[in-house]
């Protein structure tokens, strides 16, 4: 009977300690999770910023005033970073360069309905490559703007 105080204190130390233990582990579990998906959005955010300057290069290249009727070459660089993201995302991007892989010309593209519907979905630009331009950094864009929120 002598030591039933010191019974009763090491079952609430344990408890404390157990629970303490449990919630440090939820704590823990919660703080990975937050982390993967940041560092996974992280990610995400700098493929995209390199597309986006990839896609600045890729119109200085062509600016000649002489050749206003091209669509922007999808480089392999490009091509494979978009593979690092959603499928779903980029359908104008993607539509191009599986046409342009497939050898079809610019103007065939451009005709394409799938294409057409696309670059008619913005207020149509002075040239077919400027308004190609600007549909892909609208597509870049809405893909941020998705990751920031």
């Amino acid at each position: 009977m002598e030591r039933d105080w010191f019974d009763w204190a090491s079952l609430i130390f344990n408890t404390l300690a157990t629970t303490g233990g449990l919630v440090g582990l939820f704590v823990a579990v919660r703080a990975y999770k937050v982390a993967k998906s940041q560092g996974r959005k992280t990610f995400e955010l700098e493929i995209l910023r390199e597309l986006s300057g990839l896609l600045d290069r890729s119109g200085e290249l062509h600016s000649e005033p002489d050749r206003q009727d091209w669509l922007p070459t999808i480089t392999a660089q490009q091509f494979a970073r978009m593979q690092l993201l959603h499928e779903e995302e980029f359908p104008f991007t993607r539509a191009l360069a599986r046409y342009q892989a497939q050898g079809v010309a610019d103007k065939e593209i451009a005709d394409m309905p799938e294409v057409r519907e696309m670059l008619d979905s913005l207020r149509p630009r002075a040239t077919l490559s400027m308004t190609a331009h600007a549909v892909m950094y609208h597509e870049i864009l809405k893909a941020m703007k998705k990751r920031a929120l």
